[in-house]
């Protein structure tokens, strides 16, 4: 049985321009993408959209929310948010 594994570098690179407002739609707010559980859907975002928003320089924050987590999941986020902008350089 082979399993699938989704990848795809060229969407990952057009939601990052879409991130950076180059297409008509304006996204330069943020990108959430929500999955229930979809190890296909963790792959693309580690694999392919990650690595590019990261060559751009952007802050990457990958936040997976389970059930098995205590706290609440606007904690968490915040807690993602607020460790990542505090390693960030100041300029």
């Amino acid at each position: 049985m082979t399993t699938y594994a989704f990848s795809d570098v060229h969407l990952a690179q057009r939601l990052c321009d879409a991130l950076h407002g180059h297409p008509i739609h304006d996204k330069r707010s943020g990108l959430c993408l929500v999955s229930h559980e979809s190890n296909k859907i963790r792959q693309f975002i580690v694999d392919d959209l990650q690595p590019d928003a990261l060559s751009r320089g952007w802050l990457s924050i990958f936040i997976e929310l389970g059930q098995g987590n205590t706290q609440s999941s606007a904690q968490i986020i915040g807690e993602a948010i607020l460790s990542q902008l505090i390693q960030q350089p100041s300029d």
